[in-house]
């Protein structure tokens, strides 16, 4: 399957079971796990980390979940970069770049030049390696 002996049936069918049961654990329509966890996330000042994945009925209305305010918030692989950009923003701009990755990755397949591909960027941070 896909070319990997690691990816078997036996494994695609529990990591299907894995995500129906996380699915399961995540959906709190009296919202107490939700409320319980951003406790404990705001005393220890960690932001909605998990909170943000629990959902229930409705959604909080006073948690601006896709940043529509613009607030500022920190990229995780550098944090000395503070953003503004909304989701729908960063979604936009993530599909343009992926259609020119696409591009890019397909002419150096069609012409042998995959070594040029990457050009010493590490997928990680987007830096250079080294």
């Amino acid at each position: 399957l896909f070319d990997a002996p690691h990816v078997t049936v036996r494994t695609l069918r529990q990591a299907f079971r894995d995500t129906r049961l996380n699915a399961r654990r995540l959906y709190d329509p009296r919202q107490r796990k939700r409320r319980a966890v951003a406790a404990l996330e705001r005393l220890f000042h960690s932001g909605p980390a998990l909170s943000s994945l629990i959902w229930g009925l409705m959604p909080d209305a006073d948690w601006d979940y896709v940043n529509r305010k613009k607030s500022v918030w920190r990229d995780l692989t550098a944090p000395d970069r503070a953003h503004t950009e909304s989701f729908f923003e960063l979604y936009d701009a993530a599909r343009e770049h992926t259609l020119a990755l696409l591009d890019a990755f397909s002419d150096c397949l069609r012409n042998g030049r995959m070594p040029d591909f990457c050009g010493g960027i590490g997928f990680d941070a987007g830096k250079p390696e080294g």
